[in-house]
C-alpha cells in the first residue's frame, strides 16, 4: 500500500474539500480562489511522493494495478501538468467572475482518474478509472452554466461520453463471458490458447472491435470527432486546457498497453482498426482545419490531425513504434498547453469572446514576446526544424521507414507538409499584418510557464537524444 500513498493522500484531500465545501455553502470568488491555492501544496507533496518510488515493478490487488518506473514517470509528468493547469486557472475566474467553488475538486478528481487510468493492468479497473476521471468532465464542460455554448458543450460530452462508455462496457462483459477473466496478462495467455475456436474467435472480435471504438471515441479521433470541436470552443478555456492535453495522454497510455498486451496475437486485426481511424484523423482533421478561422475549433482540429498521427504509429505493432508514439505525444502536450496559455491570456484581457485567426494580429503589436511564443509553438504544431514537433514528427517517419510502409509514409508527410501551411497562415497573422488596434495585456501571471514551454520546445534540437534514450529506457525496463 506504500506505493498508492500519493493517491491515498489525493483522495483524502478530495473527500477534505468535499465536505468543506458543504459545510460552507458559499460560492464566492474568495472561496473558488482558497480552493484552487489549496491544490498546490496537495500536488505538490503529491509530486515529491512520487518521486520518492524508482526502479519498481509492482502488481497490487490482484494484479489489477502496476506500478512500474514507465508509469510512475508518466505519473510524474502528469503532476507537472496539472499544476500548469491550475497555475493558469487562478486568474480566470477572477476575470470572468465565475463562481464555481467546485472547480478544485472536480479538477482533482479527474487528475486522479486520469492516473489510476495509466496505473490499472485490468479492464474492470480501466473502466472505473474512467468512469471517476468522466465524472468531473461531464460538470467542467459545463462550468458557465449561464453560457448557452458551454451548455451545449457539457451536454455533447455528456451524451458522447456515455455512449462510448456503454461501448467499452460491452466490450468488456464479452471478454469476461468468454474468458472468465480481464485481467491484460492472463486475457493475453488465454487468447493465445483459445484464439483458433471458431466461436472464440469471432466473440473475442467482436468485443476488442468494440472495446478499441470506445478508446477511440474518447480520445475524439475521426469519425468520432463530432463533440470536439464543440467542447473544445463552448467549454471554459482552462477545462479546454485539460480536455486537450490530460486524458489524450492517459488513453495513449493505455493504447500503448493494449498494443504490448494483445497485438502480437492478432496482428492484422489491430493495424487495420488503427489505421483506418488513424487516416479518417488525419484527413477529416486536416481537410477541417483548412477552413476554420476560429482559433479554439482550429485547435480542435489540430487535435483531431495529431491524435491520428498517433493512432497510425501504434498500428505498426512494434516497440519502435511505441516509442516514436509516446514521443511524438509529450511535445505536442507541451505545445497545446503552451497555445491555450498565450490564447487565455488575450481572452483575459476582454479583447474578444470568440478568437479568430484576425484577431491576432493585434498580439504582434501589444506584446511582442506573446506574438513570437505563439508563433514558435505553431511553428512546433506544424513540424518545422529545429523544434520539438519537427522531431516528433520525424519519429514517425522513421519508424514508417524502419516496418517498410512507404506508401503510408509518403501518405503521411505530405498531409504533414500540408498541414504546415495553415499554420504558417497563423504564423503571418500573428507575426506580419499590420493593424491599428492595440491591446492592453495586464495579466503576465502565466509568462514564466509559457517562457519554460518555449525553452523546452526549443532545446529539443540540443538534447532529442537523451530525452528519447530516456523514454528508450524507460519501456525497455518496464518491459
Amino acid at each position: 500500500m506504500n506505493f498508492l500513498l500519493g493517491e491515498c493522500f489525493v483522495g483524502l484531500s478530495s473527500l477534505g474539500i468535499l465536505c468543506f465545501l458543504g459545510f460552507i455553502n458559499d460560492k464566492s470568488l474568495f472561496i473558488t480562489d482558497f480552493i484552487i491555492k489549496l491544490l498546490f501544496p496537495i500536488l505538490g507533496l503529491f509530486f515529491f511522493m512520487s518521486l520518492s518510488f524508482n526502479n519498481v515493478s509492482v502488481e497490487l490487488f490482484n494484479s489489477t494495478l502496476l506500478i512500474d518506473s514507465l508509469f510512475l514517470n508518466i505519473k510524474i509528468i502528469l503532476i507537472l501538468l496539472l499544476l500548469g493547469i491550475l497555475s493558469a486557472s487562478l486568474s480566470y475566474f477572477f476575470i470572468d467572475n465565475l463562481l464555481v467553488s467546485e472547480f478544485g475538486l472536480l479538477f482533482l478528481l479527474s487528475g486522479l482518474g486520469t492516473i489510476f487510468v495509466i496505473m490499472c493492468n485490468d479492464f474492470f479497473s480501466l473502466y472505473l478509472a474512467l468512469e471517476l476521471q468522466n465524472l468531473g468532465f461531464y460538470i467542467l464542460a459545463a462550468l458557465k452554466k449561464y453560457n448557452s455554448y458551454s451548455v451545449e458543450a457539457g451536454l455533447k460530452y455528456y451524451i458522447m461520453g456515455s455512449l462510448s462508455s456503454g461501448l467499452l462496457l460491452f466490450g468488456f462483459v464479452l471478454l469476461y463471458g468468454l474468458f472468465g477473466t480481464l485481467n491484460f496478462f492472463e486475457l493475453s495467455i488465454l487468447i493465445n490458447n483459445f484464439l483458433f475456436m471458431d466461436s472464440a474467435f469471432f466473440v473475442f472480435w467482436f468485443s476488442f472491435i468494440f472495446i478499441i471504438v470506445g478508446i477511440v471515441f474518447k480520445l475524439g479521433a475521426a469519425p468520432f470527432h463530432w463533440w470536439v470541436p464543440d467542447v473544445y470552443s463552448g467549454a471554459p478555456q482552462p477545462v479546454t486546457l485539460f480536455f486537450a492535453t490530460i486524458p489524450k495522454l492517459g488513453l495513449i497510455f493505455i493504447m500503448v498497453k493494449l498494443n504490448l498486451y494483445f497485438s502480437f496475437i492478432f496482428m492484422s486485426l489491430f493495424n487495420i482498426i488503427l489505421l483506418s481511424f488513424g487516416v479518417f484523423s488525419l484527413i477529416l482533421g486536416f481537410l477541417f482545419a483548412l477552413y476554420q478561422w476560429n482559433i479554439m475549433r482550429f485547435i480542435a482540429y489540430s487535435s483531431i490531425f495529431n491524435v491520428g498521427f498517433c493512432l497510425i504509429i501504434l498500428s505498426n505493432t512494434t516497440l519502435w513504434s511505441i516509442y516514436s508514439a509516446l514521443f511524438f505525444f509529450l511535445p505536442y502536450v507541451s505545445i497545446m498547453l503552451g497555445s491555450i496559455l498565450i490564447l487565455m491570456v488575450i481572452k483575459n484581457t476582454g479583447y474578444c469572446k470568440n478568437l479568430s485567426i484576425w484577431h491576432l494580429a493585434i498580439l504582434g503589436k501589444s506584446n511582442i514576446w506573446l506574438a513570437f511564443s505563439l508563433g514558435i509553438l505553431f511553428f512546433s504544431f506544424g513540424g518545422i526544424p529545429p523544434l520539438a514537433g519537427f522531431f516528433s514528427k520525424l519519429f514517425i517517419f522513421i519508424s514508417l521507414l524502419y516496418t517498410e510502409s512507404y506508401l503510408l509514409l509518403l501518405f503521411v508527410f505530405f498531409l504533414s507538409a500540408g498541414a504546415s501551411l495553415y499554420y504558417l497562415r497563423f504564423v503571418r497573422s500573428i507575426l506580419f499584418t499590420n493593424t491599428s488596434e492595440y491591446l492592453f495585456i495586464y495579466n503576465l501571471n502565466n509568462l514564466y510557464l509559457i517562457s519554460s514551454l518555449i525553452i523546452l520546445n526549443v532545446s529539443f534540437f540540443f538534447f532529442y537524444d537523451y530525452f528519447y534514450s530516456l523514454l528508450f529506457n524507460l519501456i525497455t525496463y518496464a518491459l
